[in-house]
Parts: C-alpha cells; sequence; structure tokens
C-alpha cells in the first residue's frame, strides 16, 4: 500500500499513482506473507499476469518503449 506524486521541477504534479487493491476489494482478505508453504499462502500469485490493449498507436514512443522493457523484466506478457 503504497502512494506516490511526482512533480515537475515548476512543482506542478504530473503524476499520482497508489499502489493497493482496486476499488471495493478488501486487501486484509489476501495474504501479504513473502514465504509460506503453499504459494497460494503469499503475495506472488495475485499479480498482474498478462497486459491486452485494443491499440498501440503510441508504440514508438519512450514512454511506451520504457513499459515493454518493464513488462519483459517482470516476465509479464502483453499484446
Amino acid at each position: 500500500q503504497v502512494g506516490a506524486c511526482i512533480v515537475n521541477p515548476e512543482n506542478k504534479i504530473v503524476g499520482i499513482g497508489y499502489n493497493g487493491m482496486p476499488n471495493g476489494c478488501d486487501d486484509d482478505l489476501l495474504p501479504w506473507a513473502r514465504t509460506a508453504s503453499n504459494k497460494l499462502d503469499t503475495k506472488y500469485p495475485y499479480g498482474i499476469k498478462d497486459v491486452i490493449y485494443m491499440s498501440d498507436k503510441y508504440h514508438d514512443t519512450p514512454e511506451m518503449a520504457a513499459s515493454r522493457r518493464l513488462f519483459d523484466l517482470a516476465g509479464i506478457e502483453y499484446k
């Protein structure tokens, strides 16, 4: 459960984010342990596994190249 606010050199907010459960989901109902005898009792199997998008019109922008690099490093399939 982490939040972030990104500002530019003029101290204007250019991005915000929250790393938590979607609205309506109670994160107390899922495990947050790093290790357990059963993998379902850890936080790891509940992450993003793949991303499917309708359009890739910004494919050649630096931001999308950075996103693909992060997905590749994390082993997340995108199409």
